[in-house]
């Protein structure tokens, strides 16, 4: 799931999307000064970054059937 060179969900870019990404996200919707990738923290590609895209993101990681981007 990339744009670009971006994958969509590898908010820290070590080129995966798993449980280390999901904290991340979880901590910069806490409000935390959590550093991430940007452009991959939009899964849902509605141009905000919230719960929405933390739902989807856990989906993901669970493995269900779910696209991100």
């Amino acid at each position: 799931v990339g744009e670009g060179s971006v994958t969509i969900g590898d908010l820290n870019g070590d080129g995966e999307v798993n449980t280390k990404d999901l904290t991340l996200l979880s901590q910069r919707i806490a409000g935390w000064d959590a550093a991430i990738v940007e452009a991959a923290a939009d899964l849902n590609g509605d141009g905000e970054v919230n719960t929405k895209d933390l739902t989807l993101l856990s989906q993901y990681i669970a493995g269900w059937d779910v696209e991100l981007g």
